[in-house]
């Protein structure tokens, strides 16, 4: 049984949790800016990520960062990763997943969801309940991707994009780093990095 420490208590960590533990983890206890009231899973608290000490205590250690917020996910996978930490995925046991599916390392793959063949999967993603990737789909680091969402195949999503729940995106598409499509969204049209778009097609709010 390994040891884990998690970062981030709430919902989302929640779901991680239970993933980690049926894969035989020991969870020793979480990092927060502050200890939870809400303690469904009774974990140490463990002190403040933010805490200087905190860099002390990762070299050898196992972490999950269960922070949902793109940028602080990855600033803080990227702190672990440079001082000896190991990163583990979480991956739900009723997700569908192709045998050539290539997967670095923090990703969080919920229930239900389908990744089909020839995918790349970079670092530090969320991919919610019941999302679909098609074949051949690229999605870089520090990505999250909403519960029901469908990329047809060949799809790039850029680092630290986010995709609402609901939304579909049309074969071949890129979506730039760190674009944020709205719920519900369909996607025909590449879209460019640092933008905000939302409809059917999917638009910015002055188009």
């Amino acid at each position: 049984m390994n040891n884990i420490s998690i970062i981030g208590y709430s919902g989302h960590s929640y779901e991680i949790i239970e993933i980690l533990r049926k894969d035989n983890f020991f969870i020793k206890g979480y990092f927060e800016l502050e200890k939870k009231e809400l303690n469904p899973f009774s974990l140490d608290y463990l002190g403040s990520d933010k805490h200087n000490k905190f860099v002390n205590l990762i070299k050898g250690n196992h972490f999950f960062v269960a922070i949902g917020n793109n940028s602080i996910r990855l600033k803080l996978s990227k702190v672990i990763q440079n001082n000896g930490g190991t990163l583990v995925n979480a991956i739900h046991n009723t997700a569908s997943i192709s045998n050539h599916l290539k997967i670095g390392q923090g990703n969080f793959i919920s229930k239900n969801v389908s990744l089909n063949f020839n995918c790349t999967l970079k670092d530090h993603i969320i991919i919610n309940t019941a999302a679909v990737v098609e074949h051949d789909c690229t999605i870089e680091s520090g990505v999250h991707i909403g519960p029901s969402v469908v990329l047809c195949g060949g799809v790039t999503v850029n680092k630290g994009a986010f995709i609402g729940a609901n939304s579909v995106v049309k074969e071949k598409i890129v979506i730039g780093k760190n674009a944020i499509i709205g719920a519900g969204s369909v996607v025909i049209q590449n879209i460019s990095e640092n933008a905000t778009v939302y409809g059917n097609p999917a638009r910015r709010a002055n188009e």
